[in-house]
């Protein structure tokens, strides 16, 4: 058993109070306590194996560990007593992968202790990490949060700013030249502007509550932080509406175009066709195989038809500039 679930811990490590951490095995785990520090225990996708220690060993609630352990959740928030479970989403950043195509990270914390379960990787944890080990990371469990809301925040109004700077450019480019490669493009924006938005709504209402509950150990002085992170996620979802519209509107606009220039095509061949339907009637009467043609022993017989031809052209002409259909 003990060897099974460290195949899904990532790594563990013991908070030292300063911005540093000291890296933990599971013998330092199974010999830790609360007095010695904050304890965070970092696991990919749950199996069999932390499955039965989250459920069995690990002292947490029912309720909490069968969300800790659910990775279908969306983006959630649970308190019970002095345990908080939260379920969030971060931009996919790894190789190979959509943006839009959210990860998910689960974490439980309390006081001293801090358990993450991810599916795929998740910059925001590489980033605490990298902050511990140059002695500048988080001191505690709550400073520990602020610092992961806040990166998986910074990463999302990236993604979000390069979304909006890319309609952008389509948008100046249908100005000077609407290509109908570029629909393409903005239906790849649009649908990733959706699937951001599906989960960025749930999130905002996670830090929402977030910032009004209490907790022992949540620090009040800096409760305002979690606070502007909300609004940071009330103008992201203003900006995936807007971004999102306005990607609608300029593929609209893409259409209504190549639809125009279409109709004007179309309205240049009908008038040519127009033009040439009775000069086409007269030539394929004159050129029946059968006997009594006139002026078929005439030798000005053919200049006569091209004249009349001519002349019948022209007529037509004038009519249609008559009545303004040219």
């Amino acid at each position: 058993m003990r060897e099974d679930i460290s195949k899904e811990l990532i790594f563990s490590m013991l908070l030292d109070g300063k911005g540093g951490a000291v890296k933990y095995n599971w013998d330092d785990i199974d010999t830790w306590s609360p007095e010695k520090g904050v304890l965070w225990m970092h696991f990919s996708l749950p199996e069999d194996p932390i499955n039965n220690w989250v459920s069995k060993k690990s002292k947490i609630s029912q309720t909490l560990s069968e969300a800790l352990l659910n990775g279908r959740n969306r983006p959630r928030i649970l308190k019970e007593e002095d345990g908080l479970f939260l379920s969030l989403r971060a931009i996919n950043f790894n190789p190979g992968a959509d943006p839009d195509d959210m990860v998910f990270l689960h974490i439980y914390m309390e006081k001293n202790r801090i358990i993450t379960i991810r599916h795929k990787k998740v910059l925001a944890i590489e980033n605490v990490i990298s902050s511990l080990e140059a002695g500048a990371g988080p001191k505690d469990s709550y400073e520990f949060l602020l610092e992961i809301l806040s990166k998986i925040s910074h990463r999302i109004g990236k993604i979000i700013r390069n979304i909006d700077d890319q309609i952008d450019e389509i948008e100046e480019a249908v100005v000077e030249k609407a290509d109908l490669k570029l629909r393409s493009k903005l239906s790849l924006l649009r649908r990733q502007a959706i699937n951001i938005r599906r989960f960025l709504s749930p999130q905002r209402e996670v830090l929402n509550y977030l910032g009004n509950i209490e907790m022992s150990w949540f620090k009040l002085k800096d409760i305002y932080k979690i606070r502007e992170l909300t609004e940071k996620y009330i103008r992201y979802l203003e900006d995936i509406d807007s971004a999102r519209d306005r990607a609608a509107l300029t593929h609209e606009e893409i259409n209504s175009i190549y639809s125009e220039q279409l109709n004007q095509t179309m309205y240049v061949l009908s008038i040519v066709a127009t033009i040439f339907l009775p000069l086409g009637f007269l030539t394929g009467l004159l050129g029946i195989n059968v006997g009594g043609i006139p002026g078929t022993e005439n030798p000005s017989a053919f200049l006569v038809v091209c004249i009349i031809l001519i002349l019948v052209g022209i007529i037509e002409f004038l009519i249609f500039k008559l009545k303004k259909w040219l």
